[in-house]
């Protein structure tokens, strides 16, 4: 008896383990390319937070470096939970575009605006994480207060 429980414990972790490799690098970002992956993301995102996101992208499929697609797809995924957490928005827009050899990834929201004591904030992982991705790829990162209202974070690199 104990024994099966055992089993069903393991099979719930491994589980949930295999759930959490999926959201990190989820297989269509392999198989069909980021904006694919991105898009996968903000349907699944919509089912959990009732978010819209509308998605503007330049190429359904964009092709670049592995390490590069991963890294816009990780701070992309760490935009959508702040939005979700913090701007108590209803709408994101997403772009992603490719010219002149770089690619750019612009995340934005309709949301409460962050402060400037947020984006100053050294003890704020998801920023500092997002950025430290953007920089490990040769990229820029900033985020800030868009003129209207909400929040936006864009990350540029070379394709």
């Amino acid at each position: 008896m104990e024994i099966e429980k055992l089993y069903g414990y393991t099979d719930a972790m491994m589980a949930k383990v295999k759930d959490l490799v999926t959201r990190l690098r989820p297989e269509v970002l392999d198989e069909m390319g980021l904006p694919q992956a991105i898009r996968w993301y903000a349907e699944q995102a919509l089912k959990r937070t009732g978010i819209k996101c509308k998605l503007h992208f330049t190429s359904a499929r964009l092709k670049m470096d592995k390490e590069k697609a991963t890294s816009l797809y990780r701070i992309f995924q760490e935009a959508f939970t702040n939005v979700m957490r913090h701007s108590g928005a209803t709408r994101m827009d997403v772009f992603l575009t490719k010219r002149n050899g770089e690619v750019k990834l612009r995340v934005t929201d309709n949301g409460s605006g962050i402060t400037d004591e947020d984006i100053g904030d050294m003890k704020s992982l998801g920023i500092l994480g997002m950025r430290e991705r953007a920089v490990s790829v040769g990229g820029s990162f900033a985020i800030g207060r868009n003129a209207d209202s909400g929040s936006f974070v864009e990350v540029s690199l070379s394709a």
